[in-house]
């Protein structure tokens, strides 16, 4: 193989021989630790440890002929070293497939060590694996030669493969649960049915706005589906007036804030729901309830909220007035801001409308 090492069970042999065979006629101590230096920094030692590393180790030039391949790779791809031998990795099925020969290309082209994990098929008859490949170009006596080393990460694939699937069924329960939920809420008051969804819907898209991630965008968006859900201890006559509601019934509907409160905090959300139903009427200068919070006191999952609810609140009809129509309710929180809305919350919501064309979807 070109000279760049010895056969693996000769070199193995050898060096285990010459090694002991040293040793036996030797009783001082120093001799044998000097022998154990001498075997460690050997050639034979290095590619004795070429043979038995459990990476598999490939190593081709840079016109792809394969120059050399430890036992390692012959297991990991169901070939025989004789085989991967006489191999070129241009013509290779399984590295064009999966997308390795270009990974390949690139670190001979720019001279760069490149990470990477594929999934690769080496034989029709073998189980695609997923291999974690480093590709490491270098240059031995002048000439370029290109370093393959994989090992075998399928197991581990498989266990985050299985629990992606967790948990996303979990998740899709998640969703689900609180889809009936919010559906019972709606029940009980069908005036203003779809509110929560659209609510939700609204405050994760001006969360998106403000640069929050996926995770927290659901989080806004099923403290939306969820904000009124306290509502369902409020009197059902009450809930359908059609007319001005009176001091006394007012204080029967903002108590639920707190039900809400009641009834989500005894559920482990990932996100700070309960809260957003407790605060989302809390207003930035004080001016709101239940307890009349000020600014940084507010959640900004609850600052968000109020923001969104305002904004379909007042461009959807009511038993008690029709739609003021979204440009109304964009006014209503612009002269708001600052005072009673977030002011940042409120900027990203006046540019969704106004700049990128955000409509609320019956």
């Amino acid at each position: 193989m070109d000279n760049l090492r010895l056969n693996g069970d000769d070199a193995a042999k050898l060096t285990l021989r010459s090694y002991i065979g040293g040793s036996t006629h030797v009783s001082a101590y120093a001799d044998i630790e000097n022998k154990h230096k001498l075997l460690l920094n050997s050639d034979e030692f290095t590619i004795f440890l070429f043979d038995v590393c459990p990476i598999g180790i490939v190593i081709y030039r840079s016109n792809g002929d394969c120059v050399d391949a430890n036992n390692a790779a012959s297991t990991l791809t169901s070939k025989s070293i004789d085989e991967l031998s006489n191999s070129n990795f241009n013509d290779l099925k399984s590295w064009q497939d999966s997308g390795l020969l270009s990974i390949v290309q690139d670190a001979i082209k720019n001279n760069r060590t490149i990470d990477s994990d594929l999934q690769l098929q080496f034989a029709t008859t073998c189980q695609a694996k997923w291999l974690r490949c480093r590709i490491v170009p270098f240059t031995f006596k002048l000439e370029r030669y290109l370093l393959v080393m994989f090992s075998d990460i399928t197991k581990k694939k498989d266990i985050e493969l299985r629990n992606q699937l967790y948990v996303e069924e979990l998740q899709s329960a998640l969703t689900q649960t609180v889809a009936l939920i919010r559906t019972l809420s709606e029940m009980r008051d069908p005036y203003t049915a779809g509110h929560e969804r659209r609510v939700g819907d609204l405050a994760a898209a001006i969360g998106a706005e403000l640069g929050f991630d996926e995770r927290r965008q659901q989080g806004l968006r099923i403290a939306g589906y969820l904000h009124d859900i306290g509502k369902i201890a409020a009197p059902a006559e009450i809930l359908a007036k059609p007319g001005r509601l009176s001091p006394v019934e007012f204080e029967l509907i903002k108590g639920h804030c707190a039900k809400g409160y009641e009834i989500l905090s005894t559920v482990d959300f990932p996100w700070p729901v309960a809260l957003v139903a407790l605060q989302h009427h809390e207003r930035m200068d004080g001016s709101g309830y239940p307890q009349g919070l000020k600014g940084e006191q507010i959640t900004l999952k609850a600052r968000i909220v109020a923001v969104a609810d305002v904004v379909e609140a007042m461009s959807s009809h009511r038993p008690y007035r029709p739609a003021r129509g979204i440009e109304k309710a964009l006014a209503e929180i612009e002269r708001g801001k600052g005072t009673a809305f977030d002011a940042d919350v409120t900027d990203a919501c006046l540019r969704l409308f106004r700049q990128k064309g955000y409509e609320i979807q019956d």
